[in-house]
């Protein structure tokens, strides 16, 4: 007697998943636009997907968040402005990639979707991609973690806050130089035993044409102690 019905929600349970799934994959079907075409497009409301290799806080407490698709400023090809913070919550953006939907509008600094609302913004929940420091520079211009033995970190000479970090072993060819813009937060200190440390960020190069992270947001650097 009880063979039947166990059967029938089993099956039940099989068509519900296979009904999610043809939604997943209609909604993922669905035609946006990228971040280039968008800037021939203004006044248009559209779908714009693309990865994030920067984010910049407005000063003003609780204002804007400014979102920097594909490149860091002032070459990204897209900017997503998030108007009150607070519609973020506690989502981190660096090197995710996101969808938003909103009116395109062209600025003084480039093509700009403005965000009023949590749900004109999705993030993808793929995992960031993690590289091994000696893969560093296979990685530049691309928005990803970075892992390695910490070299040396060091306070900048005459600055109040910034630091810099090495991840590696020192060599230009299979290193990280990171420079984190307000340590206040950072979890390590210069001569603190350290196993490994991550760092999040677009790979861009420095004046001496090495790897280069800048870092805004401490969150983004993690020590394995």
């Amino acid at each position: 007697m009880e063979t039947r019905p166990r059967q029938r929600s089993t099956v039940g349970k099989f068509v519900v998943a296979a009904v999610s799934a043809v939604l997943i994959g209609a909604c993922a079907s669905k035609a946006s636009t990228s971040p280039q075409e968008a800037a021939s497009l203004p006044g248009s409301t559209r779908t714009v997907c693309a990865k994030v290799a920067e984010v910049i806080e407005d000063p003003i407490s609780d204002g804007p968040l400014h979102l920097y698709l594909d490149r860091p400023a002032p070459d990204q090809s897209l900017i997503v402005t998030i108007q009150d913070r607070k519609t973020a919550g506690n989502l981190r953006y660096l090197a995710r990639t996101i969808c938003v939907t909103g009116q395109i509008q062209q600025s003084s600094d480039g093509t700009r979707i403005i965000v009023q609302r949590a749900a004109q913004v999705s993030v993808s929940p793929d995992p960031i991609p993690e590289v091994d420091v000696a893969q560093t520079q296979a990685h530049r211009g691309q928005a990803v973690r970075v892992c390695g033995p910490l070299h040396s970190l060091e306070w900048k000479p005459g600055s109040d806050l910034e630091a810099t970090l090495v991840v590696g072993s020192g060599d230009s060819d299979s290193s990280l130089w990171v420079n984190v813009l307000d340590r206040r937060g950072l979890e390590i200190q210069p001569g603190m035993p350290v196993k490994k440390v991550c760092v999040t960020g677009f790979i861009r190069s420095d004046s001496a044409d090495r790897p280069l992270v800048v870092v805004r947001d401490t969150r983004e650097v993690t020590a394995e102690k």
